[in-house]
């Protein structure tokens, strides 16, 4: 489409950037709606909100590359209606931070000798059934051991081995010595609790220390979610937990709250600031024109959570206005990184907004391979990526859920398949939310599109109907893989969702 040559806002905690590498005004936004509004009743519109793992640059250049998948209509094949695609771009600087803390924090030593500490017990308790294969590379990881599975809820540690691990980490030489220096100098990765406690810590005589007291957390807080089936596997729970309670502030904790903080602000009632607050004011000057387009919803990982409050700021804005009743939005999520629990509070208040719904997820499989530090530009089996994939061997809705949502690890989230398994944890009757959302899944099949599973886990199946293609491996795959782009293009061209829209709220 050539409706306009901006067809992106950017945006800095929710606010419309305009000073930065690429400004935008809400001028810019009002002057591209008002071009469109003119070829609303040909063309339907589409809102991409992008994933969290984008520079802002990579944001701009996918908005241009998503605007050239919608060409004229003389110029394409494609049958059905044409879309109009404007992108929300904003930047987390979650991967840079990912890239540049993790490596440090995983070869520090007080990291090293508290993960071998606490291994060694966890897997005692945990019925190792192997001894642990040490990584070829210079960053040393725990162990690869599996342990045996089916534990007992209320499995714990004893009191003796809660103390045994937190003498062992107390009166560790090497984590003495670095817990002087790091007193001295409050050079660390450390949080900044952790940090001041050994600080005040040099100026009195303590039994335990901070760093021996999280250490029993950690291996409490580890059998705990093993016993009630919440683990991650063995490496990445004692990582997760390791993080958690040393070091969240620089393992992603406080950009990932920043980022949700935006999301929600961009909605903020000031019109002339607010991106999110500005398209709503656009949409519904349409509406009130008695211009009605289709309007799409598109959201990868942490852009989801842009789509609950767009919901709930247009459903105020809505009020009293009587076509309101009449006002849908289609939505389509790939690999949602919103919780559970938000969306299932948003479908109840909103649902009744969500036209047709679809969405894309990985395999629990593949979510479990997608290493999640990979360097760009560099093949996968470079030396830098052979040792990034081994810090953390999942992808990044596992390190969400595991490390930077609640306290108890293991948080569930929309775009997670792990959590719709109906075994385990997440069986019948064990989360009512997570039993509502299956049951929608069920219901009506295409709403969740699956990616195709790799040969080496099972034979490759049929290619499915244009629509249901998927063939994503990592997260970032999403907004470039060619069928899964295929299948956005066509249902927003076709509306071919499913017939059983009026329920997608649920779902």
């Amino acid at each position: 489409m050539t409706t306009s040559a901006l067809n992106y806002c950017t945006s800095r905690l929710g606010a419309f950037d305009e000073t930065g590498r690429f400004p935008t005004t809400s001028h810019d936004m009002a002057t591209t709606m008002a071009a469109y509004a003119k070829v609303s009743e040909k063309t339907d519109l589409a809102l991409f909100f992008h994933g969290g793992l984008l520079s802002r640059a990579d944001g701009v250049n996918l908005a241009k590359r998503l605007q050239s998948r919608f060409p004229e209509p003389a110029a394409t094949q494609a049958a059905g209606r044409n879309v109009y695609p404007y992108s929300f771009v904003w930047e987390s600087g979650l991967l840079d931070e990912l890239l540049r803390n993790l490596p440090e924090i995983v070869s520090d030593i007080v990291f090293q000798r508290i993960l071998s500490i606490v291994a060694a017990t966890a897997r005692t308790i945990l019925n190792a059934q192997q001894p642990p294969a040490v990584p070829t590379m210079s960053t040393i990881l725990p162990t690869t051991a599996a342990v045996a599975g089916n534990f007992a809820p209320g499995v714990a540690p004893t009191a003796a081995q809660i103390d045994e691990v937190q003498r062992a980490v107390e009166n560790d030489p090497l984590i003495r010595t670095a817990k002087a220096r790091v007193a001295a100098t409050r050079s660390s990765l450390l949080s900044p609790e952790i940090l001041a406690a050994i600080a005040a810590e040099e100026q009195q005589t303590v039994r335990l220390g901070i760093l021996a007291l999280k250490a029993g957390v950690v291996l409490s807080q580890m059998i705990h979610r093993f016993s009630f089936g919440r683990d991650h596997g063995f490496h990445e729970t004692l990582i997760e937990e390791i993080l958690r309670a040393y070091y969240l502030v620089n393992a992603g904790f406080a950009t990932w709250t920043e980022a949700k903080a935006g999301a929600a602000a961009a909605f903020s009632p000031d019109p002339a600031s607010y991106v999110g607050t500005n398209m709503v004011r656009e949409l519904v000057k349409m509406f009130d024109a008695k211009k009605r387009p289709r309007v799409a919803l598109v959201a990868h990982g942490a852009g989801a959570l842009y789509v609950c409050p767009f919901l709930a700021a247009m459903d105020s804005e809505l009020l009293g206005k009587s076509y309101g009743p009449d006002i849908r939005f289609d939505v389509i999520v790939l690999a949602p990184a919103v919780r559970v629990d938000v969306w299932s509070a948003m479908s109840e208040r909103y649902g009744h907004m969500i036209g047709d719904f679809r969405m894309f997820s990985m395999l629990d499989a593949q979510e479990r391979n997608d290493a999640l530090l990979r360097r760009a530009g560099e093949p996968a089996a470079s030396p830098a990526n052979e040792i990034l994939g081994q810090i953390y061997r999942r992808s990044l809705l596992y390190f969400t859920s595991g490390v930077l949502e609640d306290e108890d690890g293991d948080t569930p989230l929309l775009g997670m398949v792990r959590f719709f398994s109906g075994a385990g944890a997440f069986g019948p009757g064990r989360n009512a939310m997570i039993d509502a959302l299956r049951e929608s899944f069920a219901a009506a099949p295409q709403r969740r599109v699956l990616s195709s599973p790799p040969p080496a886990v099972q034979p490759a199946p049929a290619q499915p109907p244009i629509g249901l293609r998927c063939t994503s491996r990592r997260h970032e795959d999403f907004i470039t893989d060619a069928a899964t782009l295929e299948s956005i293009c066509y249902v927003l061209r076709s509306h071919a969702y499913d017939t059983n829209h009026h329920e997608a709220g649920n779902g």
